[in-house]
């Protein structure tokens, strides 16, 4: 059971059909615990009009893209471009919470959000 406030390490996250489970290790006490998240969907990016509207910064141009959010159901149609359709759910899950393995996390609001706050040269590293 985890209760608000509680802080631990992250150190793994892991994903299969309908949860992402997180495995993190309180501090203090270095216990592990396994929390799950039941409510994320995988998800496909693509520029066809289906989907919601999402906005993405393409990481080699800066520039941003307005792209469209698909849940994914088995693979995306061969002339459908899509992005992110190959990522490991479990990632794309910790990439868009924010999350840093390796790093103190604090629960809060029924989500784990990062203690330690980075400046902007070492965040474009995570």
């Amino acid at each position: 059971m985890v209760s608000e406030g509680q802080s631990a390490w992250l150190v793994d996250v892991s994903y299969k059909t309908g949860q992402v489970t997180l495995r993190l290790v309180t501090s203090p006490g270095l216990k592990p615990i396994d929390w799950v998240d039941r409510d994320f969907q995988p998800y496909y990016l693509t520029t066809h009009q289906q989907g919601e509207p999402v906005k993405k910064l393409d990481l080699f141009t800066g520039n941003e893209l307005e792209l469209r959010k698909v849940n994914l159901r088995g693979k995306p149609a061969k002339d459908v471009k899509a992005w992110e359709s190959d990522i490991d759910p479990a990632m794309s899950y910790a990439y868009d919470k924010g999350l840093r393995f390796g790093t103190l996390h604090r629960f809060s609001g029924n989500s784990w959000l990062p203690e330690t706050s980075l400046n902007k040269e070492l965040n474009s590293r995570f």
